[in-house]
């Protein structure tokens, strides 16, 4: 375990310090990383956890705004190129099916839903959401309101692993912090499970 701290510690350090150099263009290449990684499905809590790393809590901040842009991208890529192919593959899937009927009905409520309790993948919600009839605002609204949860909880992973890396800090500390972020986790899985139980019942219909 000691040596597994050290190597964590080292790389952490090291990484902070780079981004800590490269001043706003490090802020900015880590939204724009955000962005570019909703549209090619690079999984966003990793993301989460490097501003959390690289910026503590104000990480929260790049987090959104970067991944808010992505996903306004991915939709817009979607309804502009891809939304015919997209359809059909949602149809011979029932899950994406469900997922897209339920925005058809509900509008944004769902959107809202089922981004507060993700039961696809972030990216792949964003594409699908490009085929259903919703409009563009209602979609970024619901969006960056449903995505903020998730953030919160995983830029707070990273800033409390860099506190533990970085800090001498007494013990229940981490107990306060492993205490606060499993909570959160909790919420977004009871969230997640309301998200399929409304898919289930979008399949049956």
């Amino acid at each position: 375990m000691g040596l597994i701290t050290a190597i964590l510690f080292q790389a952490a350090a090291a990484l902070t310090s780079t981004v800590e150099a490269a001043g706003v263009l490090g802020v900015l290449a880590l939204g724009l990383t955000f962005a570019v990684g909703s549209i090619l499905f690079v999984p966003r809590p990793a993301l989460s956890v490097l501003a959390g790393l690289c910026y503590g809590l104000a990480g929260i901040a790049v987090a959104l705004i970067g991944a808010t842009i992505g996903a306004t991208l991915a939709f817009w890529l979607s309804r502009r190129f891809a939304r015919p192919f997209l359809g059909r593959v949602a149809k011979t899937r029932p899950m994406l099916r469900a997922l897209t009927g339920a925005v058809e009905e509900e509008g944004w409520r769902a959107v809202l839903l089922l981004r507060l309790g993700p039961v696809v993948p972030s990216s792949l919600q964003s594409y699908l959401f490009g085929t259903t009839r919703i409009a563009l605002l209602p979609y970024l609204l619901a969006t960056a309101v449903g995505i903020l949860p998730g953030i919160v909880l995983q830029v707070a992973a990273g800033a409390a692993a860099k506190t533990t890396l970085m800090v001498d800090t007494h013990p229940w500390h981490g107990w306060l912090i492993g205490a606060g972020l499993a909570s959160c986790a909790l919420a977004v899985v009871l969230i997640g499970q309301r998200a399929r139980r409304l898919l289930s019942v979008k399949s049956l219909k």
